[in-house]
């Protein structure tokens, strides 16, 4: 399955399991923080992650986080 998350915020996706996930990161409303954007990912639980919008900056932010394995 694949998730795409436009341009929406955290809500907890722990229902919707996904093999590939799209998460917004940027500043908060409309996208979702990194933290945000990491808790997305950590609810879907992908194989791959792929951050769009925002800088570099965030997407790196959410990149270390999922490495880490950490919100």
């Amino acid at each position: 399955m694949l998730f795409h998350g436009g341009d929406s915020g955290y809500v907890s996706l722990k229902e919707y399991p996904s093999q590939v996930a799209i998460v917004p990161v940027g500043r908060m409303s409309p996208t979702a923080s990194p933290e945000n954007a990491f808790k997305m990912v950590a609810d879907l639980k992908p194989d791959v992650a792929i951050s769009m919008h925002g800088s570099e900056k965030t997407k790196a932010a959410v990149r270390t986080k999922s490495q880490r394995g950490n919100a």
